[in-house]
């Protein structure tokens, strides 16, 4: 396995102001949650709660498989980095958004790799970019913020769905 992703210090700060305007704005509760002390089925229970989960790709976003039908999900990748593992949970009724960082530190043998497919399959070159510290500079801010946006309008589209009267038969 590799280390555990993080954000760094800077964009993290901006990233909770973000959330913290976004989810103030529309009355949501905004909860930060780190799975790594929490007992499994505690993990299930906080996800099985939320509306929105935001997370850095990584084995916790798996536990938005026992998120509610209609709820969303924000992927955020490092650098270079996408994997659309978690894609799928639009089959199961989780709307999934996701973006990667715009900039990092390039494989120091990236000249040699090729490509990232080939990155990918190198395991160096891949541990390099999954695990790499995800740094949003003002583009990737926008964009984060964009994509937090149109998880709210989801929601807020499932809300009103909900508010209508079912239709006669």
């Amino acid at each position: 396995g590799g280390t555990r992703r993080l954000i760094q210090p800077d964009s993290r700060t901006k990233i909770l102001e973000v959330l913290q305007r976004e989810t103030a704005e529309r009355g949501y509760e905004l909860q930060i949650i780190r799975f790594e002390n929490m007992t499994f089925r505690e993990q299930v229970s906080v996800v099985s709660d939320a509306a929105l989960v935001i997370g850095v790709h990584g084995a916790n976003l798996v536990n938005c498989m026992y998120m509610p039908p209609l709820s969303a999900m924000l992927e955020l990748n490092p650098y270079r980095w996408h994997h659309g593992m978690y894609f799928e949970a639009g089959r199961a009724g989780v709307k999934y958004f996701s973006m990667s960082v715009s900039s990092g530190m390039e494989y120091e043998k990236w000249n040699e790799v090729g490509s990232m497919e080939e990155c990918l399959s190198e395991h160096p070159c891949k541990i390099h970019y999954r695990d790499a510290m995800l740094d949003f500079n003002d583009a990737d801010m926008a964009t984060f913020t964009e994509k937090v946006q149109a998880a709210f309008s989801h929601l807020s589209r499932v809300v009103e769905g909900l508010k209508r009267p079912a239709a006669a038969a």
